[in-house]
């Protein structure tokens, strides 16, 4: 996010995270649409990943002025298709030209690590650099064109494999569910630190509004986030002590039944993910044949609708999940119960639509496509 130039301030995003927006509404809280609406200029580029069934789930019709990437997952860098259909798109257009194109690390980023005999370790040794490169070419423009000084820089990792932390992608254990991040910007008072504070990523939204001095339109309280800028910018104690990290009353709740965090302690009650325990790098899919997760995501082995599962950790002495507090201290576990029932009472169930045949993309000349919805 860059301040106010001769062209209008500037807003991009490279990966969007508003989801559970109605169809019906594509105006729908969204960041973009509120610096758009105070003058900033909004663009995005990469995975967005929150639906496409219709364009008004798409980025242009969701508060973006252009968008430069694809609406699906699991894209494959060469061809830019998934399951062999194209979907790489520049604003309504889809672009099969760049079919062949490696949008990742060029073999020069991969030849800088001839010394890392792991192959998937030099490949993504490779991704890492030619990533630190691109985003320099961005630092570089913004300080050309006058708006560094104003501009802020947020880098906030996907879920994965976070070793020593325990469990990884589709866990409530912390391996699967805390990432690193950092904010890089002229603006900040103090820098090279590392903040202790507890932040969600639906923090960012109020967030990087009040650095940018505008208002939400609704009021704090309708919101999931809290405006934390001034506990990063003065190292101040978060304004938030509260997590949850799932709620999922469904028959299988795959990812995780239900965890919720206050002040140190935690609380997993229920089937905790697919993945309990600790995975060192270098471990694709923590160890498990790729076939063994699908199946593992689609069947888990074990009666969910029952509570095999209890967990308490005190995650600031035990940030690696080692000890469990649940049979020790009853008490905090009757609080953090407590709490999660009085979330429980605006869930909203899933709504998990039956497959349908008009999203085949042969319908769409080889596309995947939105318009089927």
């Amino acid at each position: 996010m860059s301040g106010t130039t001769d062209t209008g301030p500037t807003w991009s995003a490279s990966k969007s995270r508003c989801q559970g927006q109605r169809i019906q509404d594509p105006h729908g809280r969204q960041v973009s649409l509120d610096v758009r609406d105070n003058g900033y200029r909004t663009h995005m580029v990469g995975k967005w990943h929150l639906g496409f069934c219709n364009w008004a789930c798409t980025p242009t019709y969701r508060g973006f002025e252009s968008f430069y990437g694809f609406h699906s997952h699991s894209e494959d860098y060469y061809t830019h298709s998934y399951s062999g259909y194209s979907d790489y798109w520049f604003n309504k257009t889809v672009n099969k030209a760049s079919s062949g194109t490696y949008s990742a690390a060029p073999d020069e980023y991969l030849d800088l690590y001839q010394d890392i005999t792991d192959n998937k370790r030099k490949l993504f040794s490779g991704l890492v650099t030619a990533m630190d490169d691109a985003v320099g070419r961005v630092v570089t423009a913004l300080i050309d064109r006058d708006l560094y000084t104003d501009s802020i820089i947020v880098f906030s990792s996907d879920v994965g494999n976070n070793f020593p932390l325990r469990g990884g992608k589709f866990s409530l254990f912390e391996g699967g569910t805390r990432v690193p991040a950092f904010v890089h910007s002229p603006l900040l008072r103090n820098t090279g630190l590392t903040y202790a504070g507890i932040i969600h990523a639906v923090d960012w939204f109020p967030t990087l509004l009040s650095a940018a001095g505008i208002l939400p339109r609704e009021s704090p309280s309708d919101l999931d986030g809290v405006d934390q800028w001034e506990a990063i910018t003065a190292m101040s104690p978060s304004r938030r002590s509260e997590v949850v990290y799932n709620l999922d009353y469904h028959p299988l709740p795959i990812q995780g039944r239900a965890a919720i965090r206050v002040g140190e302690y935690k609380l997993i009650t229920g089937y905790p993910g697919v993945f309990h325990d600790w995975y060192r790098p270098g471990a694709e899919d923590q160890g498990f044949p790729h076939s063994t997760v699908r199946e593992m995501l689609r069947a888990p082995g074990l009666n969910q609708s029952q509570e095999q599962f209890e967990y308490l950790f005190n995650l600031q002495d035990d940030p690696t999940e080692q000890t469990n507090l649940y049979s020790t201290l009853p008490g905090i576990v009757r609080k953090l119960r407590a709490r999660l029932r009085q979330h429980r009472r605006k869930y909203v169930t899933a709504n998990f639509p039956a497959n349908s045949v008009g999203s085949n993309p042969a319908r769409y000349g080889g596309v995947w496509s939105p318009g089927w919805c």
